[in-house]
């Protein structure tokens, strides 16, 4: 999850993301039926929404969107069985996420300086986005339209499902890496296509990066900071962090070089897990020069590579193979 100070390791933060989807029919054929309830809810603030009620998710909305009401059970249903399918769960928990989508951004900032106090002037800075509560696995947003709400619930989704669903933090380069792969998709008959090269804002603001001056964050800096020290600037640094790590994610899987793509799937498999903390105190006791290190850089040092001069070589051209 992203950090900014102390008490923001409870939270997890994502900026506006903009996406053209294709919208299909509510009938999925080849996929089982998605079952939900569905109630009238009142929200904090006294507006009447609706409550839907997943296998996974508690959702609390009061968008008026209808259509929007309609895919939600099937999006985030769907997008939960990704989320498994890349990190298995570390441990059983049945409690339902709860998701807060509401109508209008002045709601949502209502609902946040009561519900989180000690964040909302943090919050409050995102004049288009959503957080997550990271102990109660917790998202909340506000509609920004159709595309772009979905693909910011699936971001903040996978916040959730590694809040409630691992029993250890995952580093921050790899926690919005992931996130950030859900971003593109296109609906299909009702449920979402991940297809996480097709995310044009990332690609955007990695070209940016990329032509900018100074703007392109070198690796070993990449894998030490996190979303919140980003944040805190305004305009391309914390585009360039977001980008950066979805690009970074990519050329794990799909670069040039095989053996990254097998020690990251290496790593997919012990994250969250107790193996993950171990390798990371192995690395520290073994290696003199450690103590200065951050668990991100370690983890990336122990289950890709040490030398991260030439895989920062590497990455860089990948990434501007990836956008030009």
């Amino acid at each position: 999850m992203p950090f900014l100070t102390p008490h923001l390791r409870r939270v997890g933060l994502t900026g506006l993301v903009g996406l053209s989807l294709v919208w299909g029919c509510s009938h999925s054929a080849g996929h089982k039926p998605i079952e939900f309830s569905q109630n009238e809810w009142v929200s904090p603030s006294g507006n009447v929404g609706v409550q839907i009620v997943t296998e996974h998710y508690d959702l609390r909305v009061t968008s008026r969107d209808v259509l929007l009401q309609q895919y939600l059970p099937r999006f985030m249903e769907t997008a939960f069985e990704a989320y498994s399918s890349t990190i298995q769960p570390s441990h059983e928990n049945t409690d339902r996420m709860v998701i807060y989508l509401f109508g209008t951004r002045d709601e949502w900032a209502a609902f946040t300086r009561v519900a989180y106090p000690a964040q909302a002037e943090v919050y409050l800075h995102l004049q288009a986005g959503g957080y997550t509560d990271q102990p109660s696995a917790t998202a909340v947003t506000h509609d920004l339209g159709r595309d772009r709400c979905l693909s910011l619930l699936a971001h903040e989704g996978f916040h959730q499902y590694v809040a409630r669903h691992l029993k250890r933090a995952l580093p921050a380069w790899l926690n919005e890496g992931l996130a950030c792969q859900w971003e593109g998709f296109k609906l299909v008959e009702g449920r979402p296509v991940f297809s996480p090269k097709q995310n044009f804002l990332r690609r955007n603001s990695l070209r940016a990066a990329l032509t900018g001056k100074d703007t392109f964050i070198p690796l070993p800096k990449l894998l030490a900071m996190d979303a919140g020290e980003a944040v805190v600037h305004t305009g391309q640094v914390v585009q360039s962090y977001y980008a950066q790590v979805w690009a970074l994610v990519l050329f794990l899987q799909h670069g040039a070089n095989g053996e990254h793509a097998k020690a990251f799937r290496e790593l997919l498999a012990d994250a969250g897990t107790d193996r993950l903390d171990a390798a990371v105190s192995a690395y520290r006791a073994a290696t003199p020069d450690a103590a200065s290190l951050s668990n991100g850089e370690i983890i990336f040092r122990h289950y890709i590579t040490d030398d991260l001069e030439s895989c920062g070589n590497d990455y860089f051209k990948f990434a501007r193979k990836l956008v030009f």
